[in-house]
């Protein structure tokens, strides 16, 4: 049986070290060479795409750059994905990613192309963008439905939150927010900041209400994204901070009653523990998830 290329061991060391060296010229010409030519097998193109992306390149060689944009053109949707994932990585000056942001734009907007590619695509359009009505449900809200992976609601939400949305968008998006899981609630209340519509920070703050994942939002987070607004609405923030505290805190009082009955609450299986308490009341408050941590209590510690 013939092994991948990808996973011989000495084309992988080739490969490490051309990128622990690629700030040396020729190294940085031969890896731009390698994923330019369509002639390359397509294996040793996306170890290029790869290295390129983990080189940690303060600015990447406009060669590079070059390359990735004759990759993104590939008919591979692969190539282009790695190609994506790569322009992600390395950071590019403002001039640099003008070089691609006109290819870049034309992939996120293709709505014959496949989510996970064009989502990736948006993700690197600068801040400020719009979203088209006939994207926004397909394509953002799709994705952030609760049977939708994890990792691919985060990254959504985290892509909504750089987009300018219509009030329309905004008030829309208010059903997801609803239902949303903790691992993305925080990304989509970013969609909020700097709010000045007074209706949709009150339809917000009724989403939030209704939210299973209120025990592990952070209030103040919710005060520094509606500073803008009024003082009516301050003062819902202020009673619904009230609100959450108790809450947690009649939640938390249930799970001490509950161990002294004997549920083991901090057993070991705990993705089946969060399953069963829903894990928003139960399990955030304290506890840290997808690197963000809900609302800590006093004097407990359980942080992961």
């Amino acid at each position: 049986m013939i092994k991948p290329i990808e996973n011989d061991p000495a084309i992988v060391d080739l490969f490490n070290r051309l990128g622990s060296l690629h700030q040396a010229p020729l190294i940085a010409s031969i890896l731009a060479d390698l994923v330019s030519k369509e002639t390359t097998k397509p294996a040793i193109r996306k170890m290029a795409l790869r290295t390129m992306a983990s080189s940690g390149a303060k600015d990447a060689p406009e060669s590079w750059v070059n390359s990735i944009l004759i990759a993104l053109s590939s008919k591979d949707k692969s190539m282009v994905l790695e190609s994506l994932k790569a322009l992600k990585s390395l950071r590019l000056s403002a001039a640099k990613f003008a070089m691609v942001a006109q290819t870049v734009g034309s992939l996120a907007v293709d709505s014959k192309r496949e989510s996970d590619l064009r989502l990736l695509a948006f993700s690197l359009i600068p801040t400020g963008f719009k979203i088209s009505d006939d994207d926004f449900e397909p394509l953002f809200i799709k994705n952030l439905a609760t049977e939708k992976p994890v990792s691919t609601r985060i990254s959504t939400a985290e892509t909504l939150a750089k987009g300018k949305l219509s009030p329309a968008q905004l008030v829309s998006l208010l059903k997801v927010l609803e239902k949303a899981s903790p691992a993305e609630l925080d990304r989509l209340l970013d969609v909020y900041a700097g709010l000045t519509d007074e209706n949709i920070g009150k339809g917000l703050l009724a989403a939030i209400r209704k939210s299973p994942s209120i025990g592990s939002i952070r209030v103040e987070t919710i005060k520094e994204k509606l500073k803008k607004l009024g003082p009516d609405v301050q003062k819902e923030v202020d009673q619904l901070q009230v609100d959450i505290r108790a809450q947690v805190s009649k939640q938390y009082e249930k799970l001490e009653a509950d161990s002294a009955s004997g549920f083991d609450w901090r057993y070991p299986q705990g993705a089946d523990c969060f399953s069963k308490c829903k894990g928003s009341l139960y399990c955030l408050p304290c506890h840290r998830i997808f690197g963000w941590q809900g609302w800590p209590r006093p004097h407990q510690d359980w942080s992961d």
